[in-house]
């Protein structure tokens, strides 16, 4: 019961009912907003648009004594514009324009204020200790810079320099912004020009080192293939190394008889493995003849065939004529016959098998022979060979690379010219009006600004609270039906005779259909809270007086013998108190108390017992409350709060319906799952609840009634005691 949802519905009718405050804020963050945006010193923004010819270098190596460039296919021109942003061009901005002697940009080197002074001290002071620990490096002393004005225009002209760029293209955007429009357009040219210059002397510095890197790599990679040439002539002529076209002579003999042995012995592990087999099968099944090689021989095959014949016959003749028949007979002696002949073909092909893989025995053993000689010859060429081999692999490498290079040599000067280069497309002009936005528009954001926040403040804030503000927090915390919900109404109880059309009526009307039981039978409703302050006896006296006064008969009963509060809410004086009637001390007739304005029957307590939970508890009560429930079609029991006494536990047995009474915007959330629990299971099951103490605007989203006639009353006649 601790988590609540809100719905979209419950947000939205939030924000209706603070419809004013939400107004009301934003009117006044549109203003803030109008106000500081005429305050703010007028500004003028110069814009300008560099190309940047991004072209891949014809030559890769060159890749590497440049900056990185992207191919025309593949644009993306963050480097140039980080350039732009850097404190080198700045400062070259600010030479090429005397920035330093204006008074604007030069005011940011002057020497700081008294306050500014006092400021450097303290922290100077502050981190002196953690300096002598060594724990902060040394503080430089301070010294008198004369290039001080142009490093604080260069930070000026950084602030002021706006450069935008977009992936996959080739344009650059820089704005400059200042006080006056000429300057701005001044900026933002000598920003881009100062950059086209930077890249043509960074392209003659470049082309002048990749000449230099070029040609002392030409010379290294020439030196390592003569290197690498006279290493493959020298093991040649010490080794006397011929080669055919398919390799050297020992190695395509040595080849060939590996082949063969391979081959030779392919065949005698496919013998060896048929043997094998042969073998498992004989001893397994006690025959071989269930082998490959058996069941593949044509004559097994054929004796097979006649077997079947010849054992169909016996089973026949055995199964009609019998066993000792003489066609029985002579059909077992062909069986067995060709049984004979099948065991002397497989014993055939299994001799066969034993000579084949003799015979490939001995043709491994000439090719393994074979191949030891043939090794032996190449053995002693092999390391030689081994050797020249990679000689020259890695000479032809080397040769490649080197004629390779040497015609991308001859292509530096032409890729020098391709490298990044860029040109002004747009220079900037002066604006004619000032960048800053429009006032109008700022108060409008602000505005808008101003009712989000005070429409995020309205929702959050509730969630903040903790405490129940709505009929539908209320029901989704209790697990109880919520049957209405009451405004804030001083004396209701005696005020809702002279107003029984109004809202408050309405909604205990419909807090009375919902607790009325089945036709023809009474009802005893408890009415208790969790709290003191949160109008459990405003409600009861409310309920019971309406419907006294709309023809039911009604007995309110005071629940309370601590701190009775009906005697005042109804200004009755009784002249005989519950608690008598309780100790058996008085008959019921003769403690009930009349309302003369609306009928209503009451038994109303002095206060005065000393063990109110054992009057509560005694049979006299039970009793009591079943005889009203007889005699009144409606009891309403007014109890003390839950949290605070046991009582309203003790009455609860007795009641029919229980109303919890609940305070709006003052009941905590745990408190209020603290308070259902305290009644057993089979009571809560009779339980609703009531939001009460509800304010007007509120009203609207918590389910009460809101009137609708406002002709005079006609009352039915008063009950008669």
């Amino acid at each position: 019961m601790d988590q609540v949802s809100v719905g979209n519905i419950d947000v939205a009718r939030l924000l209706w009912r603070r419809k004013l405050t939400l107004l009301c804020a934003a009117a006044g963050a549109g203003l803030l907003a109008f106000i500081a945006a005429k305050a703010l010193p007028v500004r003028y923004a110069a814009d300008g648009m560099l190309l940047v010819e991004g072209v891949e270098p014809a030559v890769p190596e060159l890749a590497l004594l440049s900056r990185p460039v992207q191919p025309t296919g593949n644009i993306n021109p963050r480097t140039e514009a980080a350039i732009l942003r850097s404190r080198a061009l700045a400062e070259a901005v600010v030479r090429d324009l005397q920035l330093a002697t204006r008074p604007d940009y030069a005011a940011a080197a002057a020497p700081p204020g008294r306050l500014q002074q006092a400021i450097a001290d303290l922290r100077r002071e502050a981190t002196e200790p953690l300096r002598r620990l060594g724990l902060i490096p040394p503080r430089v002393p301070d010294t008198v810079r004369p290039d001080a004005a142009v490093e604080a225009a260069a930070e000026q002209v950084q602030r002021n320099l706006r450069i935008k760029s977009e992936d996959n293209q080739r344009l650059i955007w820089v704005s400059a912004v200042d006080r006056t429009p000429e300057l701005a357009a001044a900026v933002a040219n000598s920003a881009m020009e100062q950059f086209i210059a930077r890249e043509a002397a960074g392209r003659q510095e470049q082309t002048a080192q990749a000449n230099r890197w070029l040609t002392e790599r030409a010379n290294a990679l020439r030196a390592e293939l003569d290197a690498a040439e006279a290493k493959v002539q020298a093991l040649r002529a010490d080794n006397a190394l011929f080669t055919i076209q398919a390799g050297s002579l020992t190695a395509v003999q040595l080849n060939t008889e590996q082949a063969l042995l391979a081959t030779a012995r392919h065949d005698l592990a496919r013998l060896e493995t048929a043997l094998a087999t042969a073998g498992q099968v004989a001893a397994r099944s006690g025959g071989i003849s269930a082998t490959q090689e058996v069941l593949s021989s044509p004559v097994v095959q054929r004796l097979r065939e006649q077997e079947a014949a010849a054992l169909q016959r016996y089973s026949g003749f055995s199964r009609r004529l019998g066993s000792q028949h003489p066609d029985t007979l002579i059909a077992g002696g062909e069986l067995a016959d060709l049984r004979r002949q099948i065991d002397f073909e497989v014993g055939k092909v299994m001799a066969a098998l034993r000579r084949d893989a003799e015979i490939a025995r001995s043709r491994v053993e000439e090719h393994q022979r074979a191949v030891a000689r043939i090794g032996a010859d190449a053995e002693r060429a092999a390391g030689a060979e081994i050797a020249l081999n990679g000689l020259l692999r890695e000479a032809d490498a080397k040769r490649q690379v080197y004629h390779s290079f040497l015609a991308r040599a001859d292509q530096t000067r032409m890729a020098a010219a391709q490298l990044p280069a860029a040109r002004i497309v747009s220079r900037a002009v002066p604006p004619a009006r000032p960048s800053a936005p429009p006032a109008v528009l700022v108060a409008t954001f602000g505005a808008f600004a101003g009712l989000f926040l005070a429409a995020g403040a309205c929702i959050i804030g509730p969630m903040l609270r903790r405490r129940v503000g709505s009929a539908g927090e209320l029901a989704a915390l209790t697990g109880l039906p919520n049957i209405g919900s009451l405004p804030v109404r001083r004396r209701m109880p005696a005020r809702i005779l002279k107003a029984d059309q109004s809202d408050a009526a309405e909604t205990l009307r419909g807090i009375r259909l919902a607790l009325q039981p089945r036709r023809g039978e009474g009802s005893v409703v408890l009415v208790t809270s969790l709290g003191r302050g949160d109008g459990k006896t405003t409600v009861a006296a409310s309920l019971a007086r309406l419907c006294a006064a709309d023809g039911l008969r009604v007995l309110l009963v005071e629940g309370d013998l601590r701190r009775p509060g009906l005697a005042a809410a109804l200004a009755a004086a009784p002249a005989a108190p519950l608690e008598a009637v309780l100790a058996e001390d008085l008959p019921f007739d003769g403690a009930l108390h009349v309302d003369a304005a609306s009928g209503l029957h009451c038994l109303l307590a002095a206060g005065d017992a000393r063990n109110p939970q054992a009057l509560l508890a005694s049979p006299r009560l039970g009793a009591l409350l079943d005889e009203a429930r007889r005699r009144y079609d409606l009891v309403v029991v007014d109890s003390p709060p839950v949290l605070r006494v046991a009582d309203p536990v003790l009455l609860a047995r007795e009641a029919d319906r229980i109303l919890l009474v609940v305070g709006w915007d003052r009941t905590p959330r745990n408190a209020l799952a603290h308070a259902v629990e305290r009644f057993p299971a089979e009571a809560q099951a009779r339980m609703a609840t009531v939001l009460n103490r509800v304010p007007a605007r509120d009203l609207a989203a918590q389910g009460y009634y809101a009137g609708y006639g406002r002709a005079p009353s006609r009352r039915l006649p008063l009950p008669s005691a």
